[in-house]
């Protein structure tokens, strides 16, 4: 592989994390994102909430990068983040969402990346739950998403080595900078002034 697939692959996943971020941005300026700051959450919000990420895992799919002949996408990212601000509901809908569709797409690594990013939205709806229904402390929230990585590399690399060598560290690292990119943006910018401390 030549540096300028490196360098493409590398801005691929460089785009969709600034699209993520974006995202989540413009979704704190609607109504929505109010009743989540303050701990509430009611089917419209949750609804909004594992719709959204769930639309933008498949797209986070659909830009996937190729490395050495195999996929790398942040598609965890956005189901993680559904279940961080929104809790176990959101999470779980967001991950089947993004889940099924991957799984539909075919492949090797269908079934693995399906669970992989199921389990994404399950542990972030726990890790919301276990941090008093909000979002965690951003350290909290990278050992949450690099545990699922790991999880989800160890599920491909059962069903294929190769591939899980190929994409295991790309996917791990920008995954996890993306969450933690997130949780710095939404502890600083994007929820009241008593919790922006990490």
């Amino acid at each position: 592989m030549d540096l300028n697939d490196n360098v493409i692959a590398v801005l691929y996943m460089l785009v969709m994390m600034a699209i993520v971020l974006l995202f989540a941005f413009a979704l704190s300026r609607t109504k929505f994102f109010g009743v989540i700051e303050n701990g509430k959450m009611n089917y419209v919000n949750c609804g909004v909430i594992l719709v959204s990420f769930g639309v933008l895992s498949i797209i986070a799919t659909r830009l996937s990068a190729s490395y050495d002949g195999a996929f790398i996408n942040i598609r965890d990212l956005p189901v993680m983040i559904a279940g961080l601000i929104g809790g176990p509901v959101a999470g779980l809908g967001a991950g089947l969402i993004g889940g099924v569709e991957r799984y539909l797409e075919g492949g090797t690594v269908a079934i693995p990346c399906m669970i992989g990013t199921v389990l994404s939205g399950i542990v972030g709806g726990m890790v919301w739950m276990l941090a008093g229904r909000r979002f965690p402390k951003i350290w909290i929230a990278a050992i949450a998403m690099l545990s699922v990585e790991c999880v989800h590399m160890l599920l491909v690399a059962y069903v294929s080595a190769s591939i899980a060598e190929n994409i295991a560290a790309p996917m791990i690292i920008f995954n996890v900078l993306g969450i933690v990119l997130f949780g710095y943006l939404y502890r600083n910018y994007l929820i009241s002034e008593n919790d922006t401390k990490p």
